[in-house]
Parts: structure tokens; C-alpha cells; sequence
């Protein structure tokens, strides 16, 4: 028998995207429906698990920031992109605290760098990083089970979202194994990084490293997959304990920041 707290919680994201649905005159219940599962595995992971103080959209970005006006181009779900509220929330985000870089580890389909394009001005620049499919036999660590279906990219090219857009001139495609990059171009040059590549907990950790030294001193990671994948969520939960990380609520986002002071 399901309990009330499942209900509670899946009514919840049900009533997010339909409220969503009803300002922007769009039906998403597409989305939802494929999202179902999604939501069950939050659910029960975060009943089998200890995670990080969750905090709302608005505790990190204000209250009347929420309400202003982002840009978003693309409702198309592909399995293996952020929901619709993730992107919702990943535009405000950028929106909010306006950066002048942006680094990205799992390009996909360019979905997520398409809205971080959208989302600042016109003199940011989104370095996005990806595992061309090639190149999936030469990877040097350990990849999660449900990787190679999104590193194969069956039926679109990387970043295929954004490579016909005008946003594509503010983005710099970077191709190769996050672990084996250089990042000496970008330490403390990062305003925000977000990590949404290979999700075993070595390529988590690898990708977190490589985030902490290129950010600036008030700068921001966000992993996406924070109660989805169990890997994500261990390492995440062991670097909570000497590092200012939060849930954002109704996400699968964990975000550090030493500029959030939530009440």
C-alpha cells in the first residue's frame, strides 16, 4: 500500500507542472506522464536514504526574482534531459545570479545549454563538454550502467538543440572524457558549473574536483541526478559533510554555494 507521503509527494510535481501548464497555454502532460517513474524513484530513494537540507527555488534566488520573466525555447522532453521544472528552475537560477561563464560536463542534446544561452546576457559565455560516442571504449574510469545509452545519442547529434540557434555564438563546444580534460584554460574563471555528465560515483567525483578549482571564489556547482542515481547521491551526501550543499526542492538538483544563507 502506497503511503500518504507518496501522494503528497506526486501530487506535489503534479501540481507544479500544471500550473506551469496553465500560464504558458502548453500541454506538458506528455512530459508528465514520462516523468511518472522519475518521481517514484525520488520517492523511495528518499525513504531509504539521509539527504541534504532541501530548500526552495526562492530561498536561493528570492521571492521576486521568481517571478521574472525567463526564456523557455524547447518544451520537448527526450528521456535523459532535466524535467521541465529543472529547466524552469536552472533558467532562474542563471537568470538570478548572472554569470559570465558557465561551464557544463554532459552536453546531450543541448537542451539545458540552449536555456543557459537564452538565460544571460549577451556576453556570457557556456563552455559545454561532452563524450562523443566514439570515443565510449577509451573512457578512464568506471561508467554508471546507464551511460552508454546516453553517450550513444541514438537519433540526434551532441547539442543538436542549439547548433541552428542564434545562442550557438555564445557557446564553445568542448568534445572528449571530462575525466581526461584540461581544465587549466578555466581554473577560478567559472561562475557556475553544472554537472550532468557520467554518473558512476568516480566520474562524480573526478567531475567535482575539476568544478571546485575552476569556479571563482563565490562560485556555484550544481549536479543534476541528486536522489536519482544512487552513485550521484553518496559521494554528493559524503561532500555535504565539509561543504554548504542543498536540495532544491522538487528537483534531483544539489547545489553549493558559499553565497546561500538559507534561513
Amino acid at each position: 500500500m502506497k503511503t500518504i507521503g507518496y501522494y503528497i509527494y506526486f501530487f506535489k510535481n503534479l501540481f507544479v507542472l500544471v500550473f506551469i501548464d496553465f500560464f504558458t497555454n502548453r500541454n506538458k502532460f506528455k512530459e508528465f506522464s514520462a516523468s511518472v517513474n522519475d518521481f517514484r524513484t525520488n520517492y523511495e530513494l528518499i525513504n531509504k536514504s539521509r539527504f541534504l537540507k532541501t530548500l526552495e527555488l526562492s530561498e536561493i534566488i528570492g521571492a521576486k526574482k521568481e517571478n521574472s520573466k525567463i526564456a523557455i525555447e524547447n518544451w520537448e522532453y527526450r528521456q535523459g534531459n532535466v524535467s521541465l521544472y529543472e529547466l524552469y528552475c536552472l533558467c532562474h537560477l542563471v537568470k538570478s545570479f548572472k554569470p559570465s561563464s558557465i561551464f557544463e560536463i554532459g552536453t546531450f542534446d543541448g537542451r539545458t545549454t540552449l536555456h543557459f544561452a537564452a538565460n544571460t546576457d549577451d556576453n556570457t559565455i557556456i563552455h559545454t563538454l561532452d563524450l562523443p560516442a566514439d570515443n565510449i571504449d577509451d573512457v578512464d574510469m568506471k561508467l554508471d550502467a546507464g551511460d552508454t545509452q546516453l553517450i550513444e545519442k541514438k537519433g540526434f547529434r551532441i547539442g543538436e538543440c542549439f547548433l541552428d540557434k542564434p545562442e550557438a555564438s555564445k557557446i564553445k563546444q568542448q568534445l572528449g572524457d571530462s575525466a581526461k580534460f584540461d581544465y587549466s584554460p578555466f581554473l577560478n574563471k567559472i561562475d557556475i558549473f553544472f554537472i550532468d555528465g557520467a554518473h558512476s560515483y568516480e566520474y562524480v567525483k573526478s567531475d567535482t574536483i575539476n568544478a571546485f578549482n575552476t569556479i571563482k571564489a563565490n562560485g556555484i556547482i550544481i549536479w543534476h541526478d541528486y536522489t536519482n542515481v544512487i552513485d550521484v547521491t553518496e559521494y554528493i551526501n559524503e561532500l555535504s559533510k565539509t561543504k554548504p550543499i542543498f536540495r532544491i526542492n522538487n528537483t534531483s538538483f544539489a547545489i553549493y554555494s558559499p553565497v546561500i544563507s538559507p534561513n
